[in-house]
């Protein structure tokens, strides 16, 4: 900051003011300088996003914590750029996906960089700003909302949020958090004003049913296509499947999250074993930065593909195209069921084609079973209305002028710009 300027917060959307995902909000105030998430676009390559990296990467005004809301790359796959000495803020579950992305999933790590854990719903001191991360329900485990306070000033920043997930007493508890103080501007997802008038949302009990009713109808081995970073789904699966006499069957990936959210948790989830209905299947690919003590862990739990194939109708597994392509060769065995649970549009690349292409030749039979993680319209007005923020600042959306027709105190700026709070 500079010396002359005395303002209690300035704020700069350098990513996301006009597209879903690729997040980055920076926040300056006359003793901090933060940074909001760390997003890749969904819709560039690698290489494109790097000259459009700003506010955390360059050099200029040292950085006081990269503070992140939850897990998901739109949020996240640039925070390799960010410097080194950079602090990283983020809860335990946050620290937990990211760890796991780099084991299983190629994401870039995290690497040596100080990080500090962030306790929802407790107040941290970081320069001149107290920062409460506040748990909301989206598709990633422990997920937050950010709520900036500095000079008298206080910025609510939504993360990706619903209200239609299993865990409707976070957002009870997020307003009650910032209604304690006038509310100087709220910065709101709005990943749903692109289809406003799509039908309301499932619940994941709803969802959780239709899973059920699916797999009864279903004769052989069923897969679940569903990312095991999203608790809320993992359980729908789990409850399906012992609905219908079904062993839920992890893979390695899988087993290790659920497990890891389980001590997180408190132990509120099954432990993993035959008893429970949850096994654990090792895939013919591990990627060599997976721990092998991982494997000695969950062997006594294991299940091997011979005893799916040679009583599939008892069993649900957790799968992706990789283990369709390595594991089965495209071969499924006959009539395999495919339950897919995530955003449609992953379907169109090659992997997925490939995959429902191997469900057809064995005669089987794909069916999308889905709820989204983001908040419809009708939910962020509510939201709003109860909030009572004096600005509606749009991030995470490709229409942000549609914010006018809800919210009155909407105040649209574009990438880069940088207002004051």
């Amino acid at each position: 900051m500079h010396e002359h300027d005395f303002s209690a917060m300035k704020v700069t959307i350098h990513r996301g003011s006009r597209e879903i995902g690729g997040s980055c909000v920076e926040v300056c105030t006359p003793g901090s300088r933060l940074i909001l998430d760390a997003g890749a676009s969904l819709a560039a390559s690698a290489e494109e996003r790097l000259p459009e990296v700003t506010g955390f990467s360059c050099a200029g005004e040292k950085v006081d914590a990269v503070l992140l809301s939850h897990a998901h790359g739109d949020h996240t796959g640039l925070l390799h750029l960010a410097q080194a000495e950079v602090p990283v803020w983020m809860t335990r579950g946050t620290r937990l996906l990211l760890l796991a992305g780099e084991w299983f999933a190629r994401w870039h790590p995290i690497g040596e960089r100080p990080t500090r854990i962030l306790r929802p719903g407790v107040p941290e001191c970081v320069g001149d700003c107290t920062v409460t991360a506040l748990s909301v329900d989206h598709s990633a485990f422990d997920s937050v909302a950010f709520l900036i306070e500095c000079g008298g000033r206080r910025l609510l920043y939504s993360g990706d949020i619903r209200l239609h997930g299993r865990k409707p007493g976070m957002a009870r508890t997020l307003i009650r958090a910032a209604a304690r103080g006038p509310l100087d501007a709220l910065l709101l997802e709005g990943t749903h004003f692109s289809r406003p008038d799509a039908a309301a949302p499932k619940t994941e009990a709803a969802l959780t049913r239709e899973i059920a009713r699916e797999l009864r109808g279903a004769p052989a081995l069923a897969l679940a296509f569903v990312s095991p970073q999203h608790l809320d789904r993992m359980v729908a699966f789990y409850k399906a499947a012992r609905a219908t006499g079904r062993t839920f069957a992890l893979d390695l990936y899988g087993a290790y999250l659920w497990s890891e959210m389980r001590r997180q948790l408190g132990g509120s989830l099954p432990a993993i074993g035959a008893k429970n209905g949850l096994r654990v299947y090792f895939p013919s690919h591990i990627p060599r930065r997976v721990p092998k003590s991982l494997s000695e862990i969950f062997r006594p739990h294991q299940v091997t593909l011979d005893e799916m194939r040679t009583s599939p109708g008892d069993f649900l597994l957790l799968s992706r195209p990789s283990m369709v392509k390595l594991d089965f060769k495209h071969a499924l065995p006959p009539r395999t069921l495919g339950i897919y649970s995530m955003w449609s549009g992953y379907l169109s690349r090659a992997d997925w084609q490939a995959t429902l292409a191997a469900l057809e030749k064995c005669g089987g039979h794909f069916a999308e079973h889905h709820t989204s993680g983001h908040a419809p319209v009708a939910d962020l007005a509510k939201l709003v209305t109860d909030l009572r923020p004096r600005r509606v600042v749009p991030i995470h959306t490709e229409h942000p002028e549609a914010f006018r027709e809800h919210f009155p105190q909407t105040e649209i700026h574009n990438d880069g710009e940088t207002f004051h709070v």
